[in-house]
């Protein structure tokens, strides 16, 4: 029970921190001290988009549309609904958050299935070499 609120609270911090690039802004800020906050902010959200569109090129064209409609649908429902912004900054960590992990696990599980299916191969390989020298020996 402690460990998954502790897990809980860091992943929401996390995710706040990706999403409102509090920590990139801070890391900018501390790396180019003359930089206005204008563009630190627009950096900090180019990289976001570059998570989201998986460091790839033509992956940045949809997840730019994307972020732009999470950012513009947030703010409508800030308006509207008149919800607190420091949830709206932790919907969207989460979301930032999520899209990223889920590209991480799927490479990883991808990974993992391959390494399992080199080792079927091996190990048929070898069933069928012993078959071979069995039928040479009798």
């Amino acid at each position: 029970m402690g460990w998954s609120m502790f897990l809980e609270c860091l992943f929401a911090a996390i995710g706040t921190a990706i999403a409102t690039g509090g920590y990139l802004y801070f890391l900018l800020s501390l790396l180019f001290e003359g930089l206005p906050k204008e563009l630190t902010t627009t950096i900090a959200a180019l990289l976001t988009v570059a998570l989201f569109g998986g460091l790839h090129p033509l992956g940045t064209i949809p997840a730019s549309w994307l972020f732009g409609a999470l950012l513009v649908g947030a703010d409508k429902m800030q308006r509207a609904v008149q919800v607190p912004s420091a949830l709206i900054d932790t919907l969207l960590g989460l979301v930032v958050l999520f899209m990223v992990g889920s590209q991480m696990l799927s490479r990883k599980w991808a990974r993992r299935h391959q390494i399992s299916l080199e080792a079927a191969r091996k190990e048929a390989a070898s069933v069928t070499a012993g078959q071979a020298t069995a039928e040479v020996q009798s």
